[in-house]
């Protein structure tokens, strides 16, 4: 299906940890080719600088806290 939501921003539940403000997206997808894809590219604009953020990707996650 190549389809990807996006879920967010929100902010996190500790909205603030060490006086840096975090919010959370969830990307979900059938297709798991299209959501790597898309995965890949926000973490190559984060990477390049382009994004004024820091990311961290969690597969499957266990609990959203």
């Amino acid at each position: 299906d190549g389809v990807v939501s996006v879920r967010g921003p929100a902010p996190a539940p500790i909205a603030r940890l060490r006086g840096r403000y975090r919010f959370r997206l969830m990307l979900r997808s059938p297709d798991l080719r299209s959501l790597r894809a898309i995965t890949s590219k926000i973490a190559a604009r984060i990477d390049e600088g382009l994004a004024p953020a820091r990311a961290s990707v969690d597969i499957d996650p266990v609990s959203m806290l």
